[in-house]
């Protein structure tokens, strides 16, 4: 059960987002996902499922969250990395466990890095938020040295232009230097995106609290596309994971044969 730990140190880069869109398109592709809520201040996972029950809808197949409350109870019991050990056990049939860190740096982010396969880093393109990823890494780095595990670690380019074809020339330019920035620093970018798109906002209606399939054609712009950059991510997280740089421990975890297995299910739908 490979464990993908979303994380950042600036608010507002659509990190409870990222985490909310890749866990549903896993879900979609037929991998059982277990979303957990670590960001205790905000808790906007546990207010998505919250919301949705109250209006009587059913969570989507393959789909769990566990919310903060229920953490916070888990927490005054047992630590997280004890608790990630039980979870092992108890979830051993579920494909992936996605974790909504905090924005600030606790004992729990510095579990969650140790315990995870694969760190995301949701950040929209600008310098301010390019140091920030800096900063995030820098972290990484250490608790790399500390475990001597090389923990995976990917950018998630979040509030990008919708079409980078009518992206100002000045824009093209500063996203460039900073994925080349990125690059020199060993940071790795996933080539699929979130754009700015008003319908990722309103996944978050407290009103209705969306799926993006659910989303309404009425007054929501390219809701398709939008639901086609979610599957592209988690097709990004996919071939990440299988990536020869990012190593599995074959005792924790059979992840390549998961993967592996959902990718034969599919062309044999296809076919």
């Amino acid at each position: 059960m490979p464990v993908l730990s979303t994380l950042s140190t600036k608010g507002g880069s659509q990190k409870t987002t990222t985490t909310l869109c890749l866990g549903l398109a896993l879900a979609s592709k037929g991998y059982k996902t277990v979303l957990i809520d670590m960001d205790l201040s905000n808790a906007s996972l546990s207010s998505w499922r919250k919301g949705r029950e109250d209006l009587g809808k059913e969570m989507p197949e393959d789909f769990q969250i566990i919310t903060a409350e229920e953490m916070a109870e888990i927490l005054k019991k047992t630590e997280f990395l004890d608790f990630l050990e039980a979870l092992q056990e108890k979830l051993e049939t579920s494909d992936f466990v996605l974790i909504d860190l905090e924005g600030t740096a606790n004992e729990y982010m510095t579990d969650a890095i140790v315990s995870s396969h694969l760190l995301l880093a949701p950040t929209a393109m600008s310098n301010l938020d390019a140091q920030g990823i800096k900063r995030t890494f820098a972290q990484v780095r250490r608790q790399r040295k500390i475990t001597g595990r090389d923990i995976a670690f990917r950018v998630v380019p979040t509030k990008t232009a919708k079409l980078l074809a009518t992206m100002p020339n000045e824009d093209r330019r500063m996203m460039s230097d900073i994925l080349s920035e990125l690059e020199q620093e060993g940071i790795q970018t996933f080539d699929s995106a979130l754009a700015d798109r008003a319908g990722y906002r309103h996944l978050f209606n407290n009103k209705h609290w969306y799926t993006p399939q659910e989303l309404p054609e009425k007054g929501i712009e390219n809701k398709e596309l939008l639901w086609s950059e979610c599957i592209n991510l988690a097709e990004d997280v996919l071939d990440a994971l299988l990536d020869e740089e990012v190593k599995i421990d074959p005792d924790r975890v059979t992840l390549g044969s998961v993967i592996r297995r959902f990718r034969e299910k599919e062309g044999e739908m296809v076919a």
